[in-house]
């Protein structure tokens, strides 16, 4: 079962961009390599998502 998942990014132009500045491409320039594995075995990190051409990384708080 999949369930949806909303979080706000700063409305600070500047927190927002230095987040997304650190995140990877939804979509590898020519050249780059390609976005890594997007779904992993429960519990580790995976992907849900991409805002403006970034990809969102979903990120376990505590470890199992």
């Amino acid at each position: 079962m999949f369930h949806l998942h909303v979080w706000p990014l700063s409305g600070d132009p500047c927190r927002r961009n230095a987040f997304l500045s650190g995140l990877q491409r939804s979509l590898p320039l020519q050249g780059e390599s390609p976005p890594e594995q997007s779904m992993m075995l429960a519990g580790n990190s995976s992907l849900i998502g991409v805002f403006e051409g970034k990809l969102i990384p979903s990120i376990p708080l505590l470890d199992a």
